[in-house]
């Protein structure tokens, strides 16, 4: 008898070792993939915060043009594509 329960017990031991390595792995796994959602996260807020400041800026400048109301005024016109244009680059 004594002997059987010891057999019983050794083998849920066994059991519970390999379920317990089993939640080990899971949760190393788990841990991985969670340290590149992080570091994703920290570059996409990264991007919307460049992203927004630029848009803020872009807002701003577009919002100062002046309506040009025939194309007579070329320097007008030239002058506030210079605008848009360093808009453009700043994007890139």
């Amino acid at each position: 008898m004594c002997v059987v329960a010891y057999l019983t017990l050794e083998q849920q031991l066994e059991s519970l070792g390999a379920r317990w390595g089993s939640v080990c792995r899971v949760v190393e796994q788990s841990g991985v993939a969670l340290g590149r959602a992080v570091a994703l996260w920290g570059r996409f807020d990264e991007l919307y915060t460049s992203f927004s400041d630029w848009l803020m800026h872009a807002e701003n400048t577009v919002s100062q043009l002046e309506t040009v109301d025939s194309l007579s005024d070329v320097k007008l016109i030239v002058d506030q594509v210079q605008r848009l244009k360093v808009l453009n680059i700043a994007c890139d």
